[in-house]
């Protein structure tokens, strides 16, 4: 059961990383920011100015599961970037399936015609929309 404390859903990327915000009560999540970062230095610096501004201390991260529901070596490498970040960040980690939450994304920008610019400026915080409210879903 969730509290009602902010929660952060963050689609990790190299160097562009979504980051979405879920209201609550009413666990809705909106998208809040693209992270633009050399490092994962640089990114757990912004992600924890983030926490600290929006009081969040749960972080939702989308987590590559393939086909067979197994964690490959893009799954292995996000978690170990995350114990990375954790360290500089603190708070609760939690991993939920990422799968296909960039394409849902996607898709739903080209149907509502945005343009080709415009989707590579927003597509990572839709992903994390989407990351973020699967997980707000799941744990109603």
């Amino acid at each position: 059961m969730l509290n009602n404390q902010p929660i952060l859903g963050i689609d990790l990327g190299e160097k562009r990383t979504g980051v979405a915000l879920a209201i609550m009560p009413e666990r809705m999540a909106v998208p809040l920011v693209v992270i633009a970062h050399k490092d994962d230095a640089e990114l757990a610096r912004e992600i924890e100015s983030l926490m600290r501004k929006h009081s969040a201390q749960t972080i939702v991260v989308g987590l590559p599961i393939d086909l067979n529901h197994a964690q490959g070596i893009a799954a292995q490498k996000i978690r170990a970037r995350v114990e990375k970040i954790k360290s500089v960040t603190g708070g609760e980690w939690i991993f939920v399936d990422e799968s296909y939450t960039t394409r849902e994304a996607q898709d739903f920008l080209i149907q509502s015609k945005v343009s080709r610019q415009r989707r590579k400026e927003v597509i990572d915080k839709l992903a994390a929309q989407n990351i973020l409210q699967s997980y707000l879903d799941l744990n109603k």
